[in-house]
């Protein structure tokens, strides 16, 4: 049995004080992400198109500037592609 150092009514007040606590900080993160839904909007279309950023990318998309346009030599997918293809091994086709 576990021993509480205070009464069911101080509990009570206890529960309803950090249910109050944790409700405020939930109501002011929705208001934040709401009142900068552009931002986390250009934020997940920039990951969706690099899947990384920079600091200094984020940094830019906070600001409202735009990014500079991805190159295939800037897509980490191709140079893993590239990597693979000059790894000397060859590639057998099984039909």
């Amino acid at each position: 049995m576990h021993h509480k150092d205070y009464s069911e009514e101080t509990a009570k007040l206890i529960d309803a004080e950090v249910k109050a606590i944790v409700q405020k900080a939930y109501q002011r993160a929705r208001t934040i992400l709401e009142e900068n839904l552009d931002t986390l909007h250009a934020l997940a279309k920039a990951l969706l198109e690099r899947e990384t950023l920079s600091g200094e990318e984020v940094d830019k998309i906070l600001k409202g500037e735009s990014l500079d346009k991805v190159s295939l030599e800037d897509d980490p997918s191709e140079e893993n592609k590239q990597e693979q293809d000059s790894s000397g091994k060859e590639d057998f086709e099984i039909s």
